[in-house]
């Protein structure tokens, strides 16, 4: 199979100091990333859950847990894994289970190097609470879905493999960056009512050209009926 020309194929960037890094990751994949690692995050909490629920009812003689108790104890255990997931990991591995799976990984936006503990941290706190939302904005295709992908706080999040060949500057992938989105911007209000009346213009026009062109024709078949009649009645 042919690659990607060079024009089209993902480019590295290339920080001062001369650090590459794999090109940004896509909302998409960046949004794929964060639904793994929810759905990680409950798959490991069910360990936690089930040894807290045997070790209560241990302690109290085999008193059940609550079904409000074992929930509450269900998400504490999934805010966690999140924890770890997404911080500790992130700080160790570079990326948490589900971006690294998915071929991502974090990176301080300034310069391409691994993001620290605390801002790890600080982005996980402000995740919990923008992520759903970006997530909805994700499934919608609305603007601002930027949040999964890691664009908060200083992190961004890459692709792992970092392509051979050019790379781009930070401020030659921020100019690409805007002008992609200017070409994705959804027209605005004004730019519709712009394009519809160029549109009913343009159909009156054409109307105009099919009225003329059909003038044109019925005349030219009245004169050559005339010629006919006044042929015959010379003969």
């Amino acid at each position: 199979m042919a690659g990607k020309s060079p024009s089209t194929a993902p480019q590295a960037t290339v920080y001062p100091g001369g650090r590459r890094v794999g090109p940004p990751a896509s909302g998409g994949r960046g949004g794929n990333a964060v639904l793994l690692d929810f759905v990680l995050s409950l798959v490991m909490a069910v360990p936690t859950t089930l040894t807290g629920i045997v070790a209560y009812a241990a302690v109290t003689g085999g008193s059940p847990l609550g079904a409000g108790t074992a929930v509450a104890l269900l998400w504490g255990s999934a805010l966690w894994c999140s924890f770890l997931n997404q911080v500790l990991f992130g700080r160790w591995f570079g990326g948490s289970l589900g971006k690294l799976l998915l071929g991502l990984r974090v990176i301080r936006a300034e310069d391409g190097g691994r993001p620290s503990f605390w801002r790890l941290l600080r982005r996980w706190l402000a995740g919990l609470l923008l992520v759903p939302f970006a997530l909805l904005a994700v499934v919608l295709d609305l603007d601002g879905a930027d949040v999964v992908t890691g664009g908060v706080l200083g992190i961004d999040v890459v692709h792992r493999r970092v392509p051979e060949g050019p790379a781009l500057t930070l401020a030659a992938r921020a100019a690409l960056q805007e002008e992609k989105g200017e070409r994705d911007r959804p027209p605005s209000q004004a730019e519709r009512k712009a394009r519809q009346r160029e549109k009913r213009e343009w159909r009156a026009e054409q109307a105009r050209a099919r009225e003329e062109r059909e003038a044109r024709e019925e005349e030219a078949l009245e004169r050559y009926a005339r010629q006919a009649r006044e042929q015959r009645a010379r003969e």
